[in-house]
């Protein structure tokens, strides 16, 4: 089992999201929200899909691209931890990676085929990393990190974002 993170520094972004996962495991969590997400994905219909709540938001696709490019990004960065990376890692303009996702091209089905690949490889990394190397810190995006630390946050930030789904998008909160 891998529990949360203790002690996480109440300034770091990612904290109050973590902090809102009711799971006591992290893998639990991804399978976890990632059922939820597929399950939110097939309740949107091809009308839907393309929808943005207000100018300059990201419409559906673009904001589970978005939970894609996330997934495999922090993924390299849980690997890159638990082996002991010694660089800082970089981070990324999410806003960047969305104006060039090339979602006008696909549709939500192929997005969410994208999604359980991508999660799917995610869950076999965390059940690969030994637990000692867990919690060997290094820099990603010039914060003090652990696998550990980001593996909750890929957990977190999906069910963030789905939350947002159901409460600006599809008003079902």
């Amino acid at each position: 089992m891998i529990k949360k993170p203790e002690n996480l520094d109440p300034k770091v972004y990612y904290k109050p999201l973590i902090d809102k996962v009711v799971e006591e495991d992290a893998v639990q969590a991804l399978e976890n929200s990632l059922a939820q997400t597929v399950e939110l994905i097939e309740s949107i219909s091809s009308d839907q899909e393309s929808f943005a709540y207000a100018d300059g938001k990201w419409n559906l696709k673009q904001l589970f691209q978005h939970l894609v490019d996330c997934e495999r990004i922090m993924a390299y960065r849980a690997l890159s931890l638990a082996r002991g990376e010694k660089g800082t890692l970089l981070g990324f303009d999410d806003q960047a990676y969305v104006d060039m996702d090339g979602t006008q091209n696909v549709n939500l089905k192929s997005i969410k085929l994208d999604f359980i690949a991508a999660r799917k490889a995610t869950i076999s990394l965390v059940k690969t990393i030994p637990f000692n190397q867990l919690e060997l810190v290094g820099n990603a995006n010039g914060i003090s990190s652990t696998a550990k630390m980001v593996i909750w946050f890929i957990a977190a930030h999906n069910y963030h974002h789905n939350s947002i789904v159901l409460e600006r998008y599809l008003n079902t909160k």
